[in-house]
């Protein structure tokens, strides 16, 4: 069985494979089937339209998760637990603060 950060991994990994294309840097242009018809390279970067082009796919990665994701307000999320907690609603029945 696998670990699962390794499956993660896996699998945001093959999200950015397919939401980013290849591009040749020498001859700046997208080779969408690995190979470039120019110069014939498959050393290539990955595009992302609109955001830029870089080896590998972390970047891809961080991205998509900066563009997907809204971060949490840890402060106010902890004050909303203890303020429900310390209700009497959010007490079992029978006890009162």
């Amino acid at each position: 069985m696998t670990n699962l950060s390794e499956e993660l991994q896996s699998r945001l990994k093959d999200i950015a494979f397919k939401k980013s294309i290849p591009f040749c840097y020498c001859c700046y242009k997208a080779a969408p089937s690995g190979t470039c018809t120019t110069c014939f390279s498959d050393d290539l970067m990955r595009l992302v339209e609109g955001v830029g082009v870089e080896y590998g796919t972390d970047w891809v990665i961080e991205h998509l998760i900066q563009e997907s994701l809204t971060p949490v307000d840890t402060t106010d999320s902890f004050e909303d637990n203890v303020r429900k907690r310390a209700s009497p609603k959010g007490l079992p029945s029978g006890l009162r603060i």
